[in-house]
């Protein structure tokens, strides 16, 4: 009896899981598992405001190196693709920063390459806030073919806040936000 009522808990913290995609603007993202495994911590953890952003694009033929496939430094320009689209689900819109005389910089990034992308490719690139400081954010950004999800490239990107003369400031105010927060 106790092991049927913990399947129906979960199974109904899953289905408020659904009706909060259904009716909210906010992206979540959880890991397809089987019920029994579920973590209440984990539910917690990809319910939050913290946002998790998903990106889409394919492969270009011009993209691609003698081999046949995408090469590496093409990489960077998606991984900036998706940071853009990142911040334009902000609250607080990137011109109205830059307006204001604030912008991101890259500073930093680390980045693992798993299996190569030929043209034509489909592919997801999740981003998401992993640490931020007084003068600088860090995301973790993860590419995934579509067709098999398969994980292709990982990197860490560390962007600084700066202001219009390229000096350090610190993040404003109104990006104390929960969707930027670790």
């Amino acid at each position: 009896m106790s092991r049927l009522l913990y399947h129906l808990s979960y199974a109904a913290i899953l289905q408020v899981f659904i009706e909060l995609q259904k009716y909210t603007n906010a992206t979540f993202s959880c890991q397809q598992k089987a019920l029994s495994k579920l973590d209440l911590r984990e539910f917690r953890f990809y319910t939050s405001r913290r946002m998790i952003h998903q990106s889409q694009l394919t492969t270009r033929s011009y993209e691609c190196d003698s081999y046949g496939h995408v090469n590496n430094a093409v990489f960077l320009n998606y991984l900036e693709y998706a940071r853009i689209q990142f911040l334009k689900r902000l609250p607080v819109p990137y011109s109205e920063l830059r307006r204001r005389g604030v912008g991101f910089v890259v500073a930093r990034i680390c980045i693992d390459f798993k299996s190569q992308v030929g043209s034509g490719e489909a592919l997801r690139i999740q981003t998401r806030p992993i640490q931020k400081q007084k003068v600088r954010m860090v995301f973790q950004q993860s590419i995934y073919r579509d067709r098999d999800t398969e994980l292709v490239a990982e990197a860490e990107v560390t962007w600084a806040c700066i202001n219009d003369q390229g000096k350090l400031i610190r993040i404003p105010p109104e990006l104390d936000i929960p969707e930027l927060e670790p």
